[in-house]
C-alpha cells in the first residue's frame, strides 16, 4: 500500500496488523485496530478485538472469581473502558485519512489529538 490512494485501495479489500502498523506509530496494548476494511466510497470499518485478558479487563467493573459482578446493583463485568473507545476511533481516523490522502506510512509525522470535548458514550439500546 505504499504508494495508494483511497481511489485504489479496494472496495473489498481487508488490512491486517501488519498494514495498519506502516500506518500508525502505536505499538504493544495501545495499538487497538486489528483490521480495517473499506465500506463505501468514503468509510470504513475498523476492528478492535476483546478479550477476558485484554490488559484493562481485570481492573475496569471486574468480575470477582466467585462469578458475581462487581456491583449488584447493575450487574456488570468488564466495561470497555471509554477513554479506549475514544483511541480506538482515533486511531481508525488517522488510517482513514491517510488511506484518503494516499499517505500509507507515517514518514515520522505524529497525529494527535488538540482535544477531545463533549465526549458521551450512550447507554446501550
Amino acid at each position: 500500500m505504499s504508494q495508494d490512494t483511497w481511489e485504489r485501495f479496494p472496495s473489498s479489500a481487508a488490512l491486517g496488523r501488519d498494514e495498519i502498523e506502516k500506518i500508525l506509530p502505536h505499538r504493544g496494548h495501545m495499538a487497538l485496530l486489528e483490521k480495517i476494511e473499506r465500506d463505501g466510497a468514503d468509510a470504513m470499518l475498523a476492528e478492535v478485538p476483546l478479550s477476558m485478558d485484554a490488559f484493562w479487563v481485570a481492573g475496569h467493573f471486574p468480575v470477582p472469581k466467585g462469578g458475581e459482578a462487581a456491583s449488584a446493583k447493575f450487574k456488570v463485568g468488564p466495561i470497555f473502558p471509554g477513554v479506549l473507545m475514544v483511541e480506538s476511533a482515533a486511531q481508525a481516523g488517522i488510517c482513514l485519512w491517510r488511506m484518503q490522502m494516499g499517505i500509507a506510512e507515517t514518514g515520522g509525522r505524529l497525529m494527535v489529538f488538540k482535544e477531545v470535548t463533549k465526549a458521551r458514550f450512550m447507554k446501550e439500546a
